[in-house]
């Protein structure tokens, strides 16, 4: 048995908030949601997505695993290292390439010629500050060179540790602005040059970049382990419900057409089909199309070989999802395990006991990743149409660390270059995906459309009332509520924690 270290997860997701202190965890198990920090590693769920007032961040949270693997790569058994016996320094690298991308323009051309900020050196719009190496145990480390934006410091995060030497990932603050102060946004005056994706002058904290560690067991040589990445993202301001096509599926198939893992010749019913059938009928939640109350949600029926016409019937509604969902894409694995269930070629495990709540290698993947929407990439959430390129992979749910090539066109993984192509900044998208209809909606997952609340189950209210215009986003994006599950004696997924004050 070969042994090998790697940091977990391969890709984290860490999220803005304006709250200088308060943070929480970005999701370990998965279908559990964000979690809190504890001094017991207990597996707590976040009650409220703010501290004050004011929303708290959240923290992707890194951790190095011993791997024991076969002859084929499967991991046969996995220990955490921690620094009870091991010395960790972490490092991380954070940059904001938005404001030097080419315009985008559509998914075909995420990039185009024409820059967003034309006749601007690089340097001056790339955002890259420095952070020295961390390790130890609840330490907090400070970019020791600030990242500037056109000669403007911008704050992209921090470093942190937890008790036991894991790394903690914050974000930025949500600030995004122009340089100089009062240049137009979206359609505001000049809607040939800025739009919902592309503004001049503009900069925001969104950011990515390698995670890598150095890991010294006492009585054995230093080990190098560069296997990791962060994105920092938007909120997640309904992280109790999921996209039907997440970026965990996107990399899963990835992985599948890379030769890399292989599709279940038999899905499970639980594991691979029950996630998107919930994923659809949760939009009710947070979209108003009658599409959603009508799905199927028999579960125990849905997942019986015997429910031959349910399952035809719910297999048909589900190919007119990605035309209401805009630019979604089933991708070509979730397609074929659909087919396979519609057909009854699949595990009956909806009566299945849940294995124990517990974090594992395998689990933080597929918990941080399944919070990200994959698609549609018009330019995307947390990332873009990038993530979708099997080149992008150096092995599953990791990014490659040496340039590859993908239609032709060549990239270099670096720090940003993940968040390159994304709305820049990102609230001037969020803005334009109010838009719902007559039969079209966006990523209502992540960036709701209509709500509900508690103390009127049945009324749906938009998202973003009291919003009036994009240059109000950017200032008051983080008022906006939270769709929250954790509402005692209701079932369902209510709006909590808003702080706008209607007039």
């Amino acid at each position: 048995m070969a042994k090998q270290l790697r940091i977990y997860p391969g890709i984290g997701i860490a999220r803005l908030g304006n709250h200088p202190d308060a943070f929480f965890l970005s999701p370990e198990v998965p279908g559990i949601g964000p979690l809190e920090l504890t001094a017991d590693d207990s597996v707590s769920v976040v009650a409220t997505c703010r501290a004050n007032g004011q929303v708290r961040r959240q923290g992707a949270r890194f951790r190095i695993y011993e791997l024991e693997l076969d002859a084929t790569g499967t991991i046969t058994h996995h220990r955490e290292i921690t620094s009870d016996e091991a010395t960790i320094e972490w490092r991380v690298e954070l940059a904001n390439q938005k404001a030097d991308a080419g315009r985008f323009a559509s998914e075909d051309t995420p990039e185009s010629d024409t820059k967003r900020n034309p006749g601007v050196a690089s340097d001056q719009l790339v955002i890259r500050p420095v952070f020295p190496p961390i390790a130890g145990e609840n330490r907090t480390v400070t970019a020791s060179q600030a990242g500037r934006f056109k000669n403007e410091e911008v704050y992209l995060g921090e470093l942190r540790t937890d008790h036991k030497g894991r790394l903690i990932v914050l974000g930025g603050r949500g600030r995004s602005a122009s340089v100089p102060a009062g240049k137009p946004i979206g359609d505001e005056n000049n809607p040939s040059q800025n739009n919902f994706a592309n503004n001049e002058f503009w900069y925001d904290d969104i950011a990515d970049g390698p995670v890598s560690a150095t890991v010294t067991i006492a009585g054995n040589p230093p080990v190098q382990v560069n296997d990791a990445w962060v994105i920092v993202a938007p909120p997640d301001f309904a992280p109790y419900t999921r996209a039907v096509t997440t970026l965990y599926d996107v990399a899963l198939h990835a992985a599948i057409a890379n030769g890399m893992l292989s599709a279940p010749a038999e899905p499970s019913f639980k594991r691979h089909i029950l996630p998107i059938l919930q994923a659809v009928s949760n939009y009710r939640w947070v979209s108003d199309f009658s599409f959603w109350e009508d799905f199927p949600r028999d579960w125990a029926a849905l997942g019986s070989k015997s429910s031959v016409d349910l399952r035809a019937k719910t297999r048909k509604k589900l190919n007119d999802v990605p035309a209401l969902v805009a630019n979604l894409s089933f991708t070509r694995t979730q397609i074929r395990m659909l087919d396979l269930w519609k057909n009854g070629t699949f595990v009956e495990d909806f009566a299945a006991q849940d294995p124990p709540i517990a974090v594992h290698p395998e689990g933080l993947d597929e918990a941080s990743l399944t919070q990200g929407a994959g698609g549609g990439f018009f330019p995307g959430i947390e990332a873009g149409i990038i993530t979708t390129y099997k080149e992008l992979y150096g092995s599953p749910f990791r990014v490659a660390r040496q340039p590859f090539e993908h239609d032709g066109r060549g990239f270099a993984p670096s720090a940003g270059f993940l968040t390159r192509n994304m709305a820049c900044p990102w609230q001037a998208d969020f803005w334009e995906c109010k838009w719902q209809g007559p039969e079209r909606i966006w990523w209502p997952a992540q960036r709701p459309i209509h709500v509900r609340r508690s103390d009127a189950p049945t009324v749906k209210i938009e998202w973003d009332r009291g919003i009036a215009d994009h240059r109000d986003l950017v200032a008051r994006a983080m008022e906006l509520g939270f769709v929250s599950r954790r509402i005692a004696g209701q079932d369902g997924v209510f709006e909590v924690d808003r702080t706008i004050v209607e007039v």
